[in-house]
């Protein structure tokens, strides 16, 4: 879901700053730029994902982890490398 929503490389630094626990002020200081273009970047990214709220990016972010988790969980078991 994150690949398909085609964010820039500004914005998935900060979507990924904001799903570690980062604040704007906090991602602003790290990445050396402003407050502001922080929270423009991050509402673009909002809007192309869908979500309105930190909770509703820690949930697509969850769901996404989950899913991939669940993928390699499921070739490991075809390969017999999740067997012991």
């Amino acid at each position: 879901m994150l690949n398909s929503a085609e964010l820039s490389p500004g914005e998935y630094d900060v979507l990924r700053s904001l799903a570690a626990g980062a604040n704007v002020m906090e991602i602003a200081a790290q990445l050396r730029k402003s407050p502001k273009t922080i929270s423009t970047q991050k509402a673009a990214a909002f809007r192309k994902l869908g979500v309105t709220t930190n909770n509703g990016l820690y949930r697509l972010v969850g769901k996404t982890v989950d899913s991939a988790q669940r993928a390699g969980a499921r070739a490991k078991s075809r390969s017999g490398l999740g067997q012991c």
